[in-house]
């Protein structure tokens, strides 16, 4: 079976990545890889949220917000609601046939916690646990797509507070994040480590405590 993919190499080179966000672009290519070669898909919101890792009701919030983003002044998503004997019974997305170019054939749909060569311990190991992206996005959009250390808005991190292998509870926890840019993110490593650190120890970075950086 194919599926729609985006052409990554085309979408970075128009700015549509920079313009969509990474919250936008997450929605976006799950309703794509489901789409016909004309861009239409009627998808449920229960399939694309399990698809996304997400809640329903959070993946009503992300396609609302998909739908009223606008690129260059065009929609990018258009959602129809059918009726069916008075009520309402399903929706069908629509992508402006102007960026019909912007998407390519593929052979697997995008379900990124689901890869049955992998055993469980290399999916935890690789992240690849169902409701990861969701958490990554989740605190990006709460820390207002800013690093908390330096307010940057570029190359953005989601920061495990409580490391993500010593503390399997606080993985996908979202009171368990902190935005960081790559550069603040890398810093925070070099100083503490890349395990046994500890909310104290962000704290303490947080604070700008001065402290001799610890090896990794």
């Amino acid at each position: 079976m194919e599926y729609m993919a985006f052409d990554k190499a085309a979408i970075f080179r128009s700015g549509l990545f920079a313009e969509l966000g990474v919250v936008n672009f997450h929605t976006l290519t799950g309703l794509v890889c489901f789409m016909d070669e004309n861009g239409v898909t009627e998808i449920t919101q229960s399939e694309l949220a399990d698809i996304l890792g997400v809640r329903r009701e959070t993946l009503l919030r992300r396609i609302k917000a998909l739908c009223d983003f606008r690129w260059n002044g065009h929609y990018i998503i258009e959602k129809e609601r059918w009726r069916e004997g008075g009520r309402f019974s399903s929706n069908t997305y629509r992508l402006n046939p102007e960026f019909l170019s912007f998407i390519k054939t593929g052979k697997q749909p995008y379900r990124i916690y689901e890869y049955p060569e992998l055993s469980e311990a290399e999916r935890v190991e690789r992240r690849m646990i169902k409701g990861y992206s969701e958490w990554v996005a989740t605190v990006k959009e709460r820390d207002n797509m800013e690093c908390l250390k330096c307010g940057s808005s570029h190359d953005l991190h989601a920061h495990h507070i409580e490391g993500y292998t010593e503390h399997p509870e606080g993985r996908i926890d979202v009171n368990n994040g902190a935005t960081l840019c790559g550069t603040c993110h890398r810093e925070f490593h070099i100083r503490y480590g890349r395990s046994g650190f500890s909310r104290e120890d962000f704290n303490e970075y947080m604070r700008g405590d001065s402290l001799e950086r610890r090896s990794s």
